[in-house]
């Protein structure tokens, strides 16, 4: 069990990561072309989908590693 609670954890927080570089790396985009992330995303709709994406994942994170290191 103990093995399955740390690919839990590694697997979101490489996505995590992954997630995170992405958006940064659409704000390096934003910047240099003069555009805004929301023309990016398709309206608000979606750049609210993304940071909500962002912040499901960073929960994901945070009670994976509770539950990983709590035992």
């Amino acid at each position: 069990m103990k093995l399955v609670n740390r690919a839990i954890f590694l697997l979101s927080v490489i996505s995590l990561v992954i997630s995170m570089v992405l958006f940064y790396n659409l704000g390096i985009y934003c910047d240099e072309y003069n555009a805004s992330p929301e023309m990016i995303y398709g309206g608000n709709w979606g750049l609210l989908l993304e940071w909500g994406n962002l912040i499901i994942l960073f929960f994901i994170c945070l009670l994976a590693g509770l539950r990983l290191f709590r035992k």
